[in-house]
């Protein structure tokens, strides 16, 4: 970028201060023997900052230091000057920033005199005239001279060639405070383009009330003007975002068509997005009248819009494209009047009297899309067929689809890219898997769909990959296709917030604190000190090392760079799980905080965080687990940070700790259905030894007053514990697999429970039909006979997790997706249990 502050007054600009410091600044008064008031000092090197920097100029023939300050337009979260834990959209340069005065005086700022940027040759009738010795020269330059008139593009270009700033008062995004200048970037943005910037420099003294220092700023805000592109949205407009926090684009469509077909219209900008209109639209949904914000300044504000150029249509054989083959039509808001995409257009029959039966051309329709300052260009490709009277579907390529883990459940039509020369109905036919002879469950087929739910492959390690592959044919009911082939490559994806690289391992991989985002937090409540927590690797549940607390009290804090921030928004679900080894305190429960940023206060966390015990295990390495929905704080869009602490004790040893985000999913995720209990029937579950199941109204968490909703009414009046079973027909078999996490989600209330009851444990598992193979949580219970509590039970099928009665899984290698099985909750003896909203699905780990 081309940038000139010696427009300011002319000045010339000496060699970048590195920090001197003491008296290299014209001061009113120095110091003298004799104990006189003393003038303020300034400390140059506390200037040199990532944002500023200081430099020595000549100003009215005398050297003064002065501050640049710069920021970019898109900068709009800065941490909050009155609270270290909050963040604003502004930025305050402190005026006396770098000052001291030596005798403890109170400092002030006064005389503020702004500099002059220059004479704007484009205004060729006035300041040209006046400053001609600037200006001619520039003037030359485009073939005009002084009083002459312009065209405003041509002013537009002088001034870019002058680059003087667009912005050179104390408006819009500058602000003068007490002792500070505030600026807020992001109010530059809809008047900025890339090259161009707000600039305000000024001159002012810093006075003790008796001495004076002179100090000059200029503040300069870069303009960031950003092209319009094609990606992926979500449902609220903005980006889309892959695992890695990248844009996921959009590739152009193409097109498919007989000369037989009709007219056929697709949508030509399909993910089309502009930052900057977005911005806009946010900011005029803000202030209300943008245009009227910037009116002190005439012409300032041009509203940006979208608009489509050079459409042409070209043949790639070098055929020449009959007349009407392609048109389109603008799609405009009709609130804002900004143009939100495009239709295509296309008549493949306008080759019927050129092509002959089977014969093929591309035919590319190349457009641009302009914003008024940028140009993205942009080329659709549709190929045409002749066709004969009678035509059997066609295609050119088979399926290829790539799914992570941890997406949603893609839909893919299995028509995609077939065409029925005739224009006849289609339908998909004989859909058979290649290479093996059992389907994996996953994967579901409707009419002429497949969708594949990426969460029933968890199992696969990041990067991991595993393929699926059908054939299948298409018929029009006449005339049935060649064989086509469709192939799933489901990748795995690393699911866990807290794994950032080695830098920040969550396995304390790295051997040391030193190099870990994981540290000792001091804790006013406790005696516990830094050189008691300790990364050995005399204890680990995997890899070489784990986390130790050598003393009780002891606070560990997984700080914000050990977490991917801005991934949960309000009422998403996640967990927090890690694997823990105590030596003392079986029964005991671990306590964590969510903080706000890397600030710990236990008065004021997102979330206080109880893991559930160890259920009487000590020394053996128990999983942990938190399971809650986001509260109002997540919102990636306002860009809070949060940290972890964990609170251990004496000869506590932690390992694999995660933070993961889940998704319950559609209804092919979930493996248990009209678990809501929808009418009065038992959808398949009942009870073992005698004990009594009832659907009743009074079971319903809800308490629809209509009658419509149901719950489980479960009372073991019998000596022993029984267990309430879901038929293994209601359940589908080969969806529990090796090496899979699944989530247990139900809501309960214990009307039998009395105050003597006592901490109960509950029982929840998967388990083989007529086997004894068996996959299970143990959690303790909420016990209350009037308050709901929605319990998520973890079930990790590969787990070396234990509770009191041995391991949670009978096998950790055994093969579950062979198995026929059903989820089924123990029930002690005397327990009376209302249970509802029954739900099972699986999610990352």
């Amino acid at each position: 970028m081309k940038r000139q502050l010696p427009a300011l007054l002319a000045l010339s600009i000496a060699a970048a201060l590195t920090g001197c410091g003491g008296d290299n600044d014209s001061s009113s008064n120095n110091a003298g023997a004799n104990g006189a008031n003393r003038a303020p000092q300034l400390n140059v090197e506390a200037l040199n900052t990532d944002r500023g920097q200081a430099m020595v100029v000549t100003s009215e023939n005398e050297e003064v230091v002065r501050w640049e300050v710069s920021f970019n337009e898109s900068e709009n979260s800065f941490t909050d000057p009155s609270d270290a834990n909050a963040t604003v959209d502004f930025f305050d340069i402190d005026l006396l920033a770098g000052v001291t005065d030596p005798d403890g005086d109170t400092l002030s700022v006064k005389n503020v005199t702004f500099i002059w940027p220059g004479p704007n040759c484009a205004n060729t009738t006035v300041d040209a005239v006046n400053f001609p010795d600037v200006c001619d020269p520039i003037l030359a330059e485009f073939g005009v001279e002084s009083g002459a008139t312009v065209t405003p593009e041509i002013a537009a270009e002088i001034r870019e060639y002058q680059n003087l700033p667009v912005v050179d008062q104390a408006i819009f995004g500058f602000e003068f405070l007490e002792d500070r200048l505030r600026v807020t970037p992001r109010n530059f943005a809809p008047i900025l383009l890339t090259g161009q910037t707000a600039q305000l420099g000024f001159n002012y003294e810093v006075t003790d009330g008796e001495n004076t220092l002179r100090r000059q700023v200029v503040a300069i805000v870069n303009g960031e003007d950003q092209a319009p592109s094609f990606i992926e949205s979500n449902a609220d407009g903005t980006p889309r975002l892959d695992s890695e926090g990248n844009q996921i684009p959009i590739e152009p469509p193409s097109l498919l068509v007989s000369e037989k077909a009709g007219l056929t219209n697709i949508d030509m900008t399909v993910g089309l997005y502009d930052q900057d209109i977005y911005d806009a639209l946010a900011w005029q949904r803000e202030i209300g009248d943008v245009a009227n914000f910037y009116s002190s300044i005439n012409n300032l504000y041009v509203k940006e819009n979208l608009n489509i150029a050079n459409f042409t249509v070209t043949a790639s054989n070098g055929m020449e494209v009959p007349d009407g083959f392609a048109s389109f039509v603008r799609r405009v808001d009709p609130i804002t009047g900004i143009m939100t995409g495009a239709d295509l257009t296309v008549n493949a029959s306008v080759f019927a009297e050129v092509l002959s039966a089977g014969e093929v051309v591309d035919v590319v329709v190349s457009f641009d899309i302009t914003d008024g300052n940028n140009v993205v260009s942009r080329e659709i490709t549709v190929t045409v067929i002749g066709a004969d009277e009678e035509n059997a579907p066609i295609f050119f390529d088979g399926i290829e689809k790539t799914i992570e883990t941890t997406g949603d459940a893609t839909s893919i039509n299995l028509l995609e890219g077939v065409i029925e020369l005739d224009g006849d109905e289609m339908s998909v036919i004989g859909i058979k898997p290649v290479g093996v002879t059992v389907q994996e469950y996953g994967v579901f087929f409707g009419e002429s769909r497949m969708t594949v739910d990426p969460y029933h492959f968890t199992y696969l390690a990041p990067d991991e990959t595993k393929v699926f592959s059908y054939t299948y044919q298409i018929t029009d009911g006449d005339m049935t296709s060649e064989e086509r082939r469709v192939d799933i490559t489901l990748k795995g994806v690393n699911a866990n917030l807290a794994a950032r690289g080695a830098a920040s391992d969550p396995g304390f991989e790295t051997g040391s604190l030193d190099t870990s985002a994981w540290k000792f937090q001091l804790d006013p409540a406790s005696s516990a000190t830094e050189e008691n927590l300790i990364v050995t690797d005399a204890e680990q549940h995997s890899g070489d090392y784990s986390l130790s607390s050598m003393q009780d009290g002891m606070f560990t804090t997984l700080g914000t760079t050990g977490i991917q921030q801005n991934q949960l928004n309000e009422n998403d679900l996640f967990y927090i799980s890690f694997y823990a080894k105590v030596a003392a305190a079986p029964w005991g429960t671990l306590n964590g905080l969510l903080n706000i940023g890397d600030t710990f206060d236990r008065n004021n966390a997102v979330e206080n965080l109880t893991f559930q015990s160890a259920l009487g295990v000590t020394n053996n390495w128990v999983e942990r687990t938190a399971t809650l929905r986001a509260s109002d704080y997540f919102d990636p869009s306002a860009e809070e940070q949060i940290s972890f602490s964990l609170l251990m004790n004496q000869n506590t040893q932690l390992d694999d700790f995660a933070i993961v985000k889940v998704n319950s999913g559609s209804q092919q995720r979930q493996l248990i259905s009209n678990g809501r209990f929808l009418s009065p029937s038992s959808q398949g579950w009942s009870i073992t030894g005698g004990a009594s199941l009832e659907v009743t109204l009074e079971a319903n968490r809800a308490s629809n007053p209509s009658g419509a909703d149901y719950g489980l009414q479960i009372t073991n009046n019998t000596s022993e514990a029984q267990r309430i079973e879901l038929d293994p027909s209601f359940f589908p078999q080969g969806a529990i697999k090796n090496g899979m996490r699944y989530i247990i989600q139900f809501d309960m209330r214990t009307p039998s429970y009395t105050s003597e009851t006592g901490a109960i444990p509950i029982e929840f598992g998967i388990f083989e039909v007529g086997g004894n193979n068996f996959t299970k949580r143990v959690d303790f219970a909420k016990r209350s006979p009037t308050e709901w509590t929605t319990y998520y039970m973890h079930i990790d099928t590969i787990s070396d997790s234990r509770y009191f009665g041995g391991n949670i899984n009978s096998d950790v290698n055994y093969d579950w997706a062979s198995a026929t099985v059903q989820p089924a909750l123990y029930v002690r003896p005397g327990d009376e249990l209302q249970i509802d909203n029954i739900s099972m699905y699986p999610v990352p780990k």
